[in-house]
């Protein structure tokens, strides 16, 4: 694996936008969505904000996951516990180096019912920062940026974890993120170089503070013409899914915007199918800060995040 030429990010910074648009509102999303399916909607509504909290606080009160201190890989384990002790048996970490030092992404594998060689993964970012990205002993919360991330990751996984899927699922909490999204380039070029067979990518960074609470949005964001521009347009149709999905299951409004500085872009370098979901809070005063705390994290709006990526899963996984 050390001779894959690699992709290198800067620090990622969501206030550095793209050329392209930031947002548009999506309009259309009304008309594109459908009645409900009663087996999706009965799953959906299973989504619990306590649990989602939970875990929020849960990673909250490691006094750093920076990927340079060694609470990172004790929240590492505490999350490889937590994905056992929801009954699945393919957990593992997988190693990459950062900073000179061993740390692990946590890759958690659902296995597919009818077609195994084929996958959903769905990742986000255990690692969090203070405004100092060199300083890994500062208090760092990270409860939006990006617990609220992770904690989607778990309870997707406890909610899917009875029901058959058509293809894989793998649930991928990386590290290394803040650093220049090290982790998630480790993962890519490993799943490139063993030829993974990767229907769509979801990445879940920031999804728990919405901008009005009166008006709850979510950012859908899909590929606008990076490195594979021959993968956007199915991410084009999977954002307009997810955007449906948001009408149809939860109160959400949904935005498109361009999938920017995280996880997914790796993955898009290697020509996967990339979208996101992204709350839009890179404008608070909290981000990359020691206030990012669990109360910056709207339990209403998290679960229903929630609800609509899980309802996009179950269309793109298929039974």
């Amino acid at each position: 694996m050390d001779d894959i030429v690699r992709p290198s990010y800067a620090a990622p910074d969501k206030r550095r936008w793209p050329p392209q648009p930031r947002v548009e509102f999506v309009r259309a999303a009304a008309a594109a969505a459908t009645a409900p399916d009663p087996a999706v909607a009965a799953l959906v509504a299973q989504v619990d904000p306590s649990r989602l909290a939970a875990s929020v606080s849960s990673l909250a009160a490691f006094p750093t996951r920076h990927s340079l201190s060694p609470h990172n890989v004790e929240a590492a384990r505490w999350l490889r516990s937590e994905f056992l002790g929801l009954g699945y048996d393919e957990v593992s970490l997988h190693d990459f180096t950062v900073g000179g030092v061993v740390r692990h992404n946590v890759v958690c594998t659902k296995t597919g019912a009818a077609d195994p060689t084929t996958f959903i993964l769905i990742g986000a970012h255990y690692d969090s920062r203070m405004s100092d990205l060199d300083d890994a002993t500062a208090a760092a919360p990270g409860s939006d940026d990006d617990a609220s991330g992770v904690a989607a990751l778990l309870e997707l996984a406890r909610l899917l974890r009875p029901v058959s899927t058509g293809c894989s699922v793998q649930f991928l909490a990386f590290s290394g993120e803040e650093q220049g999204l090290v982790g998630s380039t480790a993962y890519a070029a490993a799943a490139n170089a063993q030829r993974l067979n990767v229907r769509l990518m979801i990445n879940l960074d920031m999804i728990g503070h919405p901008e009005d609470p009166a008006h709850p949005t979510i950012i859908v964001e899909r590929d606008m013409g990076n490195t594979q521009p021959g993968n956007d347009a199915a991410s084009q149709r999977e954002a307009a899914r997810m955007a449906a999905a948001a009408t149809t299951y939860t109160s959400l409004l949904a935005k498109l915007g361009p999938i920017y500085d995280s996880d997914y872009m790796p993955f898009e370098h290697f020509g996967y199918v990339c979208i996101g979901a992204f709350d839009g809070a890179d404008d608070q005063p909290f981000y990359h800060s020691t206030t990012d705390t669990p109360d910056k994290v709207d339990r209403s709006f998290h679960a229903d995040v929630v609800r609509m990526v899980l309802a996009t899963v179950l269309a793109a996984a298929g039974q």
